[in-house]
């Protein structure tokens, strides 16, 4: 059968071989044709060359090579393996024959074959033809590189992966058009994609992945533009980081936290604090670079610290500072080329349990161009995965963006913002999750090219997104902070003394320790970065944003002006947000917490707590201990969990907007206990509503998510 690209002129096919070339079983062979259409047989690391006539290279083993003459014929692979055509010069054409493989064109015209497996075909620039086979196939169409042709394309199971700015599948419909026997898709300026013998009336939303509606997504509660100095979790010397550098599994001198030894990692991760070093170990992964992105960097060690392992690299965690239950999850990377790397964006549950496991994104550097996206779960008490390897285009600059969109009955996976794998929601994940962004070496990634190290995966952003169609039970944003300079650039911290200091923040000095003593510590009109350190300090922000750790010692911290962090420490502190969207966090000890004016988050922490979240719309949660909770004038949100204890609410008020959120899934009974309703857990925490009868509670009181 004749085939003809889109613009209705006949496609370049490769004429049958009239002569085959056979290597020898075991051997590696060198194979070198004449001017008749010939075939190669590959299989151990075979050396094929071609010269004139159409040739056709049987490609078994990835290290097979393939030498064809420029002007040499039509010529095709035909492999069952991933191919990208981009890797073999003056071939035009591709056969792909396997479960879960790729073949992809390049900048020319191409012919593209799928087998009897589930493949994936993309041809790249040009007018290419992609011809379906008996499976089920994925087509990979691009607006803006040229106009393809589907032949075969099966309405029952097949599916066209396009970028072309719709979101919907009436937005295709609105573009698609019938041609006699075929159905066309017009992109604009003269591009689009025809689909050989099809009717318009056959297909379905079901035939398309599409890129990801903005509707969809409700606020940003979560992100790092990487465009300051990172900010790094430590218990000790900055708790209020946003980015915990380890896994936290076996203290802080457990092989355990640095590395996944189960899975083969042949890496430690370290950090300026690793191993209880005080921000001072040598061989830290992490770069802040000047155009904004966070560079992760894998090398070689002999350091004595890392447990006798062989190379040191980086993750970031930020399971000290943000889970949520349902959104969407992204991060924007360029990742390594080198071989043996294994690069992620994932999430695990905040409450340490494994599974489920959310896999955004797993790479493995000897297939750059495969992205593999994985749900992990432990339903029925047997671990369960479902996931796929899904073919990555390049991109002019080599960043490409990774997300996840996680609804309470799907998951959809995108890759560039279009859509690439789709699965029902595991039964259990349905709590919050905290993100994960590591370069891991060696295990699944395979053997390590030390030629090639270091290996550097560049992060641009991180963030996440509550729903746009449904209400959450996630906090207001949660953000990190700005550069701690009005420039962007960050100083040197300035130097305490051990006595009672009085340090003022300024335009050059935005970061200020107090170290011992008792200090009293002052923003700015700019971006503030303040702790107190041991002492009990008195901590005053400025108008701007405002990081401040009272750390040892009963402090009082105020954020005044703007939209800041405020964090006790440890021991008993007076915590105050003032104006501006806060976040408070107690940390450790009985803490007094007032998020002031705005819609704040107040977190009270370990210990028993007072919390009030003045007006505004306000999050409150007690976290551990016996606390305290008044929302003050506003819609507030009451939060019980697993864990947090036995808390009470002193002036819930419906009529007002006030609501009490709950994890999905948890067993509760609300009952009324003499004036109060009780809200209790089947793990034994509870929330109290002072005052409130159960009776007089409207529907929506209470919610799941």
């Amino acid at each position: 059968m004749a085939l003809y690209k889109f613009n209705g002129e006949a496609a370049a096919e490769t004429a049958a071989p009239v002569q085959n070339f056979y290597g020898v079983s075991g051997a590696v062979d060198s194979e070198t044709g004449g001017a008749q259409a010939e075939s190669f047989w590959g299989g151990d690391g075979d050396l094929m060359v071609g010269a004139g006539g159409d040739d056709t290279y049987y490609i078994k083993s990835a290290t097979d090579r393939v030498v064809e003459q420029a002007g040499g014929g039509t010529d095709l692979i035909h492999a069952w393996r991933n191919i990208n055509l981009a890797d073999y010069a003056n071939v035009e054409n591709l056969a792909v024959d396997s479960d879960g493989v790729y073949g992809a064109g390049d900048g020319h015209d191409n012919v593209i074959y799928a087998g009897s497996g589930t493949e994936q075909l993309y041809g790249g620039g040009g007018q290419d033809v992609l011809v379906a086979g008996s499976g089920k196939d994925t087509f990979i169409v691009k607006a803006g590189e040229g106009s393809d042709a589907i032949y075969g394309f099966k309405t029952a199971t097949d599916v066209v992966r396009l970028s072309a700015g719709f979101t919907s599948f009436a937005d295709v419909q609105a573009h698609m058009t019938q041609v006699g026997a075929d159905t066309k898709i017009d992109f604009g300026g003269g591009e689009g994609l025809i689909l050989r013998g099809v009717q318009a009336s056959a297909l379905t939303g079901a035939n398309f992945q599409l890129e990801l509606a903005p509707a969809r997504l409700g606020a940003m509660t979560f992100h790092d533009e990487f465009s300051g100095p990172l900010s790094l979790y430590d218990k000790e010397s900055n708790p209020g980081g946003t980015w915990r550098p380890d896994y936290d599994l076996q203290g802080t001198q457990g092989a355990g936290s640095y590395t996944l030894s189960s899975n083969g990692e042949r890496q430690i991760y370290t950090s300026p604090y690793f191993r209880d070093h005080n921000g001072d170990f040598a061989e830290s992964p992490f770069v802040s670079n000047g155009d904004g992105t966070l560079s992760i960097i894998a090398r070689p060690s002999s350091n004595p610290e890392i447990f006798g392992y062989g190379y040191t690299s980086g993750m970031i965690s930020s399971k000290e500072s943000f889970a949520q239950t349902y959104g969407y999850f992204e991060m924007r990377a360029e990742l390594p080329h080198a071989a043996g790397g294994w690069p992620a964006f994932w999430l695990l549950p905040a409450d340490r349990s494994w599974p489920p496991e959310l896999d955004v994104m797993e790479t493995l550097t000897n297939d750059p161009h495969a992205d593999w996206t994985t749900a992990h779960s432990g339903v029925g008490g047997t671990h369960t995965s479902s996931g796929i390897a899904s073919y990555i285009p390049d991109t002019a600059d080599g960043f490409h963006t990774y997300g996840v969109l996680w609804t309470s009955s799907d998951l959809v996976w995108y890759v560039d913002n279009v859509e690439v794998f789709h699965a029902a929601t595991p039964a259990d994940m349905n709590k919050p999750m905290y993100m994960i962004a590591n370069l891991a070496l060696g295990g699944w990634g395979g053997s390590i090219d030390n030629a090639a190290m270091p290996a550097e995966m560049k992060i641009d952003y991180i963030r996440a997104y509550s729903l746009g169609s449904t209400a959450t039970a996630s906090p207001p944003p949660v953000v990190s902070p700005p550069p701690p300079t009005g420039s962007g650039q960050a100083t040197s911290p300035l130097q305490p003394t051990s006595g009672s200091d009085v340090l003022q923040a300024s335009a050059g000095q935005a970061e200020i320790h107090g170290g011992a003593g008792a200090d009293t510590l002052t923003g700015w009109s700019g971006n503030s970065f303040l702790t107190g350190d041991d002492g009990d300090d008195l901590i005053n922000g400025g108008s701007g944003f405002d990081r401040t750790n009272g750390n040892a010692g009963n402090d009082t911290v105020h954020g005044n002006g703007g939209d800041d962090w405020v964090t006790g420490g440890r021991d008993n502190d007076l915590l105050f947000g003032d104006d501006g969207r806060d976040i408070l966090n107690g940390n450790l000890g009985n803490d007094t917490m007032d998020g002031g004016a705005g819609d704040d988050v107040v977190r009270g922490g370990q210990g028993d707590d007072l919390l009030k979240g003045g007006d505004g719309a306000d999050w409150l949660t007690g976290d551990r201990g016996s606390d305290t909770l008044t929302g003050g004038a506003g819609a507030d949100t009451f939060q019980l969990f697993s864990g947090s204890g036995a808390d009470r609410v002193t002036d819930f008020n419906a009529a007002e907007g006030d609501h009490v959120a709950l994890d999905v899934g948890v067993h509760y009974q609300a009952s009324q206990v003499g004036a109060d309703t009780m809200v209790t857990l089947d793990t034994g925490d509870s929330l109290t509503l002072a005052g409130v009868s159960l009776s007089s509670l409207p529907p929506g009181w209470i919610f799941q998510a």
